[in-house]
């Protein structure tokens, strides 16, 4: 029976779930299962047909929206049955192609979505997820920008992505994108490569993009970044509802930690934030500042039940610190607006720095003070 999807199977991006909440339907998935002892008996390895049913499990039934390029990409998810091609491996259908096209849609030896066609496999994306980011990415820019220029050809292979920087969350092989300040460009070479002539064969230009629009923050990959003494990864649309469910427990001081041994200490009384990035465990760091700022701030809550207080310039506001926060997490650098101030090396008429006493203790501790310290001097 057909309904619409609401519990969408994980690995994809915020943005890529909303497209298959909003615009996707699921049928029921084949019983792939029924089929198992006929494949066997045909010489198909019981690892392969596992893949099969995996994969249906996961997205058989879904059906979507078509793709700007392949001719709409497949009718709908379904596996069928493993099938193996010299040189290459086994690999298994993926959907119905809804027009005539020379090549069908497939899995890969290596979980990578892609085409067979008369000259062979070509790997469009490293997953079936990548191809879905690509759909829904393609949606999202499509009814954003103002402006969409399709090149073909030698136009296309000459495109100037100076610039630009790949959106990793589709998982590029054959057909890539890319994103620039206002524009969003997708470059397609798989069915070039399927009919023998590798290279780019043709490119989407969507301009006019605004922050929103290229969807950097819907579409973010996670590079890591996680909440000390959690291994669950983040990008930075997670990071509201991480600070929401913090401040319903009372707490007010948050770490994170990447695997390359970075930390960010975000520490807000309500209305300023102290927001830290450091290099590691005894990396001093930086921290935000807004110059324009006067006075103290206080009512700064840590971990261990000490209410510190800091100089207001010390601080930011909180929006300015949660966006800060969310650029960091996806993607490692500050936003440019935002101006920071390093504690490795203070001088002596800098204001007090901040981060000694942010720096988390090796155990909690009682409460020093159930009100702010006074300012020194």
């Amino acid at each position: 029976m057909e309904r619409h999807i609401t519990a969408v199977p994980p690995g994809l991006t915020h943005g890529a779930q909303m497209f298959l909440q909003t615009h996707g339907v699921r049928l029921e998935p084949l019983a792939l299962e029924e089929y198992r002892d006929r494949w066997l008996a045909a010489g198909i390895p019981g690892e392969q047909i596992d893949r099969a049913v995996a994969f249906e499990q996961t997205w058989g039934g879904f059906v979507l929206p078509p793709s700007a390029r392949n001719d709409g990409g497949p009718k709908y998810l379904d596996a069928d049955a493993p099938g193996h091609v010299p040189g290459v491996g086994w690999l298994f259908e993926v959907g119905a192609q809804r027009t005539a096209v020379p090549y069908s849609f497939q899995i890969g030896p290596d979980g990578a979505f892609g085409i067979l066609g008369s000259e062979g496999w070509v790997r469009l994306h490293e997953s079936i997820e990548g191809w879905l980011e690509a759909l829904s990415l393609a949606h999202h820019a499509s009814t954003h920008a103002t402006g969409i220029r399709v090149l073909q050809g030698a136009e296309a292979a000459a495109i100037d992505l100076g610039g630009f920087e790949e959106v990793p969350a589709v998982r590029g092989v054959a057909d890539r994108w890319w994103r620039g300040p206002d524009s969003l460009v997708a470059v397609y070479s798989g069915e070039a490569e399927a009919f023998g002539h590798p290279g780019a064969d043709a490119a989407l230009v969507y301009s006019g993009l605004d922050e929103w629009g290229l969807g950097t923050e819907l579409w973010a990959a996670s590079t890591g970044w996680h909440v000390e003494g959690s291994a669950k990864p983040l990008v930075g649309w997670d990071i509201n509802g991480v600070l929401i469910e913090r401040r319903t427990r009372g707490v007010y001081e948050s770490w994170f930690e990447h695997p390359d041994g970075r930390r960010l200490g975000f520490v807000t009384n309500g209305e300023r934030v102290l927001l830290m990035l450091m290099d590691d465990e005894d990396d001093p760091g930086e921290h935000a500042v807004d110059e324009a700022a006067e006075g103290w701030s206080d009512g700064f809550r840590l971990l261990n039940g000490q209410v510190d207080r800091y100089p207001t310039r010390d601080t930011v506001a909180f929006g300015v610190g949660v966006a800060s926060l969310r650029r960091i997490i996806d993607t490692g650098t500050w936003p440019g607006h935002v101006r920071r101030e390093s504690d490795r090396a203070v001088s002596p008429t800098a204001s007090p720095t901040v981060s000694p006493t942010l720096s988390r203790p090796p155990a909690p501790a009682p409460a020093t003070t159930d009100a702010p310290p006074e300012p020194p001097g």
